[in-house]
């Protein structure tokens, strides 16, 4: 089913762009472009969640940061404001 929808989507905006360009180039340059831009997005999906290549440092975290009190605790470390005298007495 999911062939037959890419199949659709291109074999439509190449009429859509044949029809508004009336250039046969133009029209497969950009459906071949356009192809070529989703395989590389899908690529680098598939290096990032499948391979699980991260490229996150110290100060730079990467995207697999656990969400919880570690991740609170990274955030606070990296803080540059000055400490809050909010319990302090007058």
């Amino acid at each position: 089913m999911i062939p037959l929808v890419f199949g659709f989507v291109v074999v439509m905006a190449f009429v859509l762009l044949l029809a508004s360009f009336r250039s046969l180039v133009v029209a497969l340059k950009a459906i071949v472009l356009n192809l070529l831009s989703v395989a590389a997005a899908y690529g680098v999906l598939v290096v990032v969640f499948q391979w699980g290549v991260e490229t996150g440092d110290e100060d730079h975290p990467s995207p697999h940061m656990p969400v919880g009190d570690s991740a609170w605790n990274h955030a606070e470390t990296k803080s540059t404001r000055a400490p809050s005298n909010r319990n302090a007495d007058h």
